[in-house]
């Protein structure tokens, strides 16, 4: 019995060990993996670790020096031409009367020497009937010059002086400036097309003004007050001017021994200011065998010649400033203050050689300017003042203290008798190359001064 239960013992731990029929296995065994296509499968390298074989570093190539970028040739600056801004070319809506000057303006400009310079004016067939040249030496080398020449020089062959646009019969023209460099070909500079009529009524333009037209314009302020329109009267240089601008700007002043003075109207402080230094000053003069006593200077004018007087200069060249009302004449027909440029030298000799001026003194009970002369001109002025020096007294001690500038400065002549507003510096009497002033203390400023301490 105890065999049987030992049989059947063993055959069931059999059993549990080796199961029903299966082949035995000492462990769990993980599922087989599932096998890839064969074009999917990665043959595994082996990595290695790699120990980097030091190299050399390598040679650099010599770099190449960049070659310059040429610089661009220069164009050569052009010749030019630069219209005056107050006196352009002729054109189209100019008004250029027939008889009447026209001044030719600007300045031609070359990157060089000059060789030349030429104004034409040309006729509706294609003529030219009127032509300025300016040639320049070969030693020369202007590079600018400039057509018209406000100095007025004899010395100076002018292009502006050579064109007569008051021959011009009336109808179309072309002007045309053209220059060329020293040995060079002629360029053309500008061209203009105008008219010159016989239009009754004209406006007047900076161009009748001959280059005081920025300093006429100082004086005004605008343009309106000075620039009338005009007519000019037959075979005269007289013009009528409307009637509208003389309502408006014509004006009296108080003159001298309580006369009225036509002026414009913007002249009255200056021209009633210039009556009272005359009227209150008074002047002695003595010298050798001479001696004036105290005189009002008030009594060298002799005459008051005018004022407002609507004209051009008498040949017609540009509008006399008298037109404007602005210049006063006085003592015409002393020799001396004739329009000659001679007269400036005498006037200049007599002041700054011959007078000595000594300062301010008592004659009378009145204070004086006193001067003392050495010179030998007598006759024809007040108590044998010289004539070369009655103007420059009235100048001296009136008329540049009120603000006028002295007609013996005009560049192309001396006229001592114009005291002007709207014309000139009065500066040129102080600093300019025929400088006369020699009085800068005024018994006003003595009246005013202080008392010492």
């Amino acid at each position: 019995m105890k065999r049987s239960i030992m049989t059947i013992f063993t055959g069931m731990l059999f059993l549990a060990l080796f199961g029903c029929g299966k082949t035995p296995q000492t462990a769990m065994a993980a599922p087989a993996p599932t096998a890839l296509p064969a074009d999917t499968v990665t043959p595994r390298v082996e990595e290695k670790l790699l120990t980097p074989t030091p190299t050399e570093p390598p040679t650099p190539s010599p770099t190449a020096t960049p070659e310059p970028t040429p610089e661009p040739t220069p164009t050569p600056e052009p010749l030019t031409f630069t219209a005056s801004e107050h006196m352009p070319l002729p054109d189209e809506d100019s008004q250029l009367q027939r008889g009447l000057y026209f001044w030719l303006d600007g300045v031609v400009t070359g990157p060089g020497p000059l060789g030349s310079v030429r104004a034409q004016i040309i006729d509706d067939r294609g003529q030219t009937v009127q032509e300025g040249v300016k040639t320049f030496a070969p030693s020369e080398e202007t590079r600018e010059y400039r057509l018209l020449d406000l100095t007025f020089s004899k010395d100076i062959q002018c292009v502006s002086e050579a064109l007569k646009f008051q021959d011009l019969p009336a109808g179309s023209y072309t002007l045309r400036i053209l220059a060329a460099e020293k040995e060079g070909e002629e360029r053309l500079l500008a061209e203009s097309a105008f008219r010159v009529t016989d239009q009754t009524w004209l406006q007047l333009q900076p161009n009748n003004l001959r280059g005081n037209y920025t300093t006429a314009l100082a004086f005004f302020g605008s343009p309106e007050r000075f620039m009338f329109r005009y007519k000019l009267k037959s075979g005269s240089n007289r013009v009528e001017v409307d009637a509208k601008w003389r309502s408006r700007y014509k004006a009296k002043a108080r003159g001298l021994n309580g006369k009225k003075w036509t002026c414009h109207v913007d002249a009255v402080p200056y021209l009633e200011q210039a009556c009272r230094y005359m009227e209150q000053t008074y002047i002695h003069i003595s010298g050798k065998g001479f001696d004036t006593g105290r005189v009002r200077l008030s009594s060298l004018v002799a005459k008051m010649n005018g004022i407002m007087v609507h004209r051009f200069v008498g040949d017609r060249t540009f509008i006399s400033h008298h037109s404007f009302g602005t210049a006063i004449d006085i003592n015409a027909s002393y020799a001396c203050n004739k329009g000659n440029p001679e007269n400036r030298e005498k006037i200049f000799t007599e002041v700054t050689q011959n007078l000595t001026y000594n300062g301010i003194v008592t004659i009378q009970g009145k204070q004086c300017y006193d001067f003392t002369y050495t010179g030998t001109v007598r006759g024809g002025g007040v108590r044998n003042i010289p004539e070369p020096l009655t103007n420059y007294f009235l100048y001296e001690l009136a008329f540049f203290r009120a603000g006028f500038s002295w007609g013996v400065y005009y560049p192309h002549k001396s006229d001592a008798m114009h005291f002007t507003l709207s014309e000139l510096s009065p500066e040129l009497f102080t600093d300019g190359p025929y400088a006369m002033r020699k009085v800068f203390s005024y018994i006003e400023d003595q009246a005013e001064a202080p008392d010492p301490a």
